[in-house]
């Protein structure tokens, strides 16, 4: 069991498909972490989002219809007021993932996924994060 301040985080997550974002947020929800979570299939509201909760992750599609994820990436790191979000890919093409991770993302997953792989790497992530 992991202590308190490890499994406290809050997390952003970004995918225009529902069904993915219920999946994930269910998932998360069923995790033995303490997480508040926030989802849009908009990836144009992420750096909003992301200026106004503040979350510790951001949990992000990278082939969302009509927008531009590498801006996107940029927008969210490029915020120095505040503290970073540690950002995931999540894609079904590898070969996109390598050129996110270059403007920002910290770590990726590949679709399709286990939910216990997210789960696990989010809260590794959150782990790296408050230690």
């Amino acid at each position: 069991m992991y202590d308190e301040e490890i499994t406290t985080g809050k997390v952003l997550v970004v995918d225009d498909d529902l069904q993915i974002l219920r999946l994930i947020r269910r998932g998360l929800e069923s995790s033995d972490m303490n997480l508040e979570i926030f989802t849009t299939n908009k990836g144009s509201e992420a750096p909003v989002l992301c200026e106004n909760v503040m979350p510790d992750i951001v949990i992000l599609d990278i082939l969302i219809p009509g927008e531009n994820t590498c801006q996107i990436i940029s927008q969210i790191c490029d915020d120095s007021n505040k503290a970073k979000p540690l950002i995931m890919l999540i894609s079904g093409h590898y070969g996109e993932i390598k050129r996110m991770i270059e403007y920002g993302a910290d770590d990726f997953l590949t679709k399709p996924f286990e939910i216990s792989i997210l789960i696990k790497k989010v809260r590794e992530m959150l782990r790296g994060r408050n230690s």
